[in-house]
């Protein structure tokens, strides 16, 4: 079985393999992890967090990824844009103080003719979504106002005059 493993943003595509026909997404995240160690360094890696969902009874953790690294070659293409970056380490995290926003991962799953799988359980996690051969997991980090913002001087003067018409 093989899945392919991207996350937007950090430049990281691989496809892992197993030797079972359903994984989940955490069960390819964190082979896509262990298998890119060298020499002691990590050149892909994910932090998660666990939120308490029910008090009292023993509680059961729903994991949430918060932030992608990648340590990239000195230089490298992207695979989806052509585009060459220079190397050196990738990180991205979830950020609750934006302006003022919500910044989340999200991850989707695509079937091997590239077809969207919809989760059975909205709600369920990256640890519960299985996985078959030859799927493929995207990972984006999406940014959600929570209000007005401020904008940035260098944007406010093109966004906000409205230009000459003919």
């Amino acid at each position: 079985m093989a899945v392919t493993l991207r996350v937007v943003g950090i430049f990281f595509q691989t496809d892992v393999s197993f030797d079972s026909s359903i994984q989940t997404v955490k069960d390819v995240m964190d082979a896509a992890r262990d298998a890119s160690v060298v020499d002691d360094k990590y050149t892909f890696n994910y932090l998660a967090t666990s939120q308490l969902l029910t008090a009292g009874s023993g509680g059961s953790s729903n994991p949430s990824v918060t932030a992608f690294y990648a340590k990239q070659p000195p230089t490298f293409t992207s695979v989806i844009s052509g585009i060459e970056y220079s190397g050196g380490d990738y990180f991205l995290s979830e950020s609750m103080v934006k302006n003022p926003g919500y910044s989340v991962w999200q991850y989707y799953v695509f079937d091997q003719d590239g077809n969207f799988v919809p989760r059975p359980v909205p709600t369920q996690t990256f640890a519960e979504a299985s996985v078959l051969d030859g799927y493929k997991i995207i990972w984006r980090l999406v940014n959600i106002l929570a209000g007005a913002n401020d904008i940035p001087t260098v944007y406010r003067k093109a966004l906000t005059e409205v230009p000459e018409t003919s």
